[in-house]
């Protein structure tokens, strides 16, 4: 696997996801910053109580005796880290971040939006950031922007038949009965489409439109985004169809690109709840990921070529789909994430314990809910399994933050796909709105 040093590469981590301000009705979102103790290097995280703060601290401990993940942690005492660090108390803790930056630990956000008052405060330019600045970040993130983008490249039948629309609601009825018809025309008829908020991530402003969708709420949401513009995309939900999610990360550098890693989704409810990532064996059959990569090359030379990749190499991902129809299997593109991904910290686990199993590994990553309680608790009594000791297989709990609201990220680690997934079903038992999202067809050798 091509490049996997930069998985483990020593960064100085400000994860805050509350820049995601659509967000703002999931419960500590703000905690989120947490999830970056399992990267190697320096990771900052704010609190909002003495419960969160010990959980904290348990967490970055447990991974210190076990050795992998952050040496060094920031704890900021705030709710909001990017406007805790901004607040003159927060401000003590810069000195700390920038003592990291110039230990040779470059600066590293979940998303690049609204962070550039606190690259200013640290005294530094987007050039020493490794997040794309705004601008060009926004670009690619941009549903609409991407799609048109593929259309110019020549490759447009690398997405899912849509269109976009921004008047009124009939226009949008309107607009579902021509991509239906255009599916048809493409050999993968669908009865749903998916109305998608073009400028928004994170699962927010989705939708999705079936036969048996209520019309008062494709009202109300339209009522809500149609403003902004909506892309009003053929949809194939795993209720529906055999399909599979995947997502794939690209490492952007000044003159070039490489491909890091795919990995599979765990799709809940039609949003991210967790990845599976492999060293050693494949989580998406090599044609496939061979026919992902012919769609979005010209579009990742399109972002070396927009500086994507200037002075500092910078990732960005790309979530698809594997839809198993009566021709084949269609490889639809969805979105481009040009941040961090969820994914990044299973594949940071995953390559760290792949120094543990003889250079192959695998994780399956999944955010779940568990009873608010500390971390040393829910470790050593809640789940059926075995803590990982950094030398067999085992789970890890991270997100620690987020356990008094009864939110946790876990980490089945074992050295293949089969063992980490059999571990996941018997640590608790999956909600029957979890789907886990199989491929039907065997890793490839």
């Amino acid at each position: 696997m091509p490049d996997m040093e930069y998985a483990i590469r020593q960064q100085t981590y400000v994860h805050d996801m509350s820049p995601f301000g659509f967000l703002k009705g999931i419960t500590g979102l703000a905690a989120y910053a947490s999830r970056a103790l399992v990267c190697p290097g320096t990771a900052v995280a704010g609190f909002a109580n003495q419960e969160s703060c010990h959980s904290l601290t348990a967490n970055f401990d447990w991974l210190r005796h076990i050795g992998i993940g952050a040496d060094h942690l920031i704890v900021v005492p705030c709710e909001n880290l990017r406007s805790g660090l901004l607040q003159p108390n927060g401000a003590n803790f810069l000195p700390l971040i920038s003592e990291s930056i110039r230990n040779g630990r470059p600066l590293n956000f979940f998303l690049s939006r609204n962070m550039g008052t606190l690259v200013k405060a640290l005294g530094l330019t987007w050039d020493a950031v490794t997040t794309a600045q705004p601008e060009i970040a926004e670009f690619f993130d941009d549903k609409h922007y991407l799609r048109c983008l593929g259309a110019k490249l020549g490759v447009d039948k690398a997405f899912p038949a849509w269109e976009f629309v921004s008047s009124n609601f009939k226009n949008v009825k309107d607009s579902r009965k021509r991509v239906l018809g255009w599916a048809r025309d493409n050999h993968l008829p669908t009865e749903h489409v998916f109305l998608k908020a073009h400028d928004t991530d994170g699962g927010a402003g989705l939708l999705r439109w079936g036969p048996e969708t209520p019309e008062k709420d494709v009202s109300e949401f339209c009522h809500q985004y149609l403003p902004r513009g909506l892309i009003v995309d053929a949809g194939y939900p795993a209720s529906a169809f055999e399909m599979s999610e995947y997502s794939v990360k690209i490492l952007v550098k000044e003159n070039a690109w490489d491909l890091l890693y795919f990995s599979r989704q765990i799709i809940r409810r039609d949003a991210h709840a967790g990845n599976e990532v492999a060293i050693g064996e494949h989580v998406l059959p090599l044609a496939l990921a061979e026919r992902v990569l012919a769609f979005l090359s010209p579009i990742c030379d399109e972002a070396v070529k927009r500086g994507y990749g200037s002075h500092l190499s910078r990732t960005m991902g790309f979530d698809f789909m594997v839809v198993h129809g009566k021709q084949g299997e269609h490889v639809l593109i969805l979105e481009c994430n040009a941040r961090t991904t969820a994914a990044d910290y299973a594949m940071a686990v995953c390559v760290q314990a792949a120094q543990r199993f003889k250079g192959q590994a695998a994780v399956v990553m999944e955010n779940i809910s568990v009873p608010a309680a500390c971390h040393d608790e829910l470790r050593d009594h809640y789940f059926r399994g075995r803590p990982w000791d950094g030398l067999s297989p085992g789970f890890l709990i991270g997100n620690a933050a987020c356990l008094v609201h009864g939110k946790a990220t876990i980490f089945c680690i074992a050295d293949n796909l089969s063992e980490a997934r059999r571990m996941r079903e018997k640590l608790i038992p999956i909600n029957s709105d979890s789907q886990l999202r199989h491929s039907t067809q065997p890793p490839a050798p």
